[in-house]
């Protein structure tokens, strides 16, 4: 009978500890989303400010010469 107790008390520890193991797996995992969720953000920001100043480089360019037609690189 306490070989049994025994086995199950060693059982539920090793379960205990898997259980752990996987949570702590799982907040990693949810950091690396949230890092790369921020990344996604910052470089999406980035790409949206060069957009902008590119757009505003080409109306003062436009204003400043009126006589010159840009043309995109395609």
């Amino acid at each position: 009978m306490k070989s049994k107790a025994k086995e199950a008390a060693s059982a539920i520890k090793r379960a205990q500890s898997k259980y752990s193991s996987l949570e702590s797996q799982i907040s990693g995992l949810g950091t690396q989303v949230k890092t790369a969720e921020d990344t996604k953000k910052q470089k999406l920001r980035k790409l949206h400010q060069v957009g902008f100043e590119r757009m505003k480089f080409n109306k003062q360019f436009k204003n400043e010469n009126p006589n010159v037609l840009l043309v995109a690189n395609i």
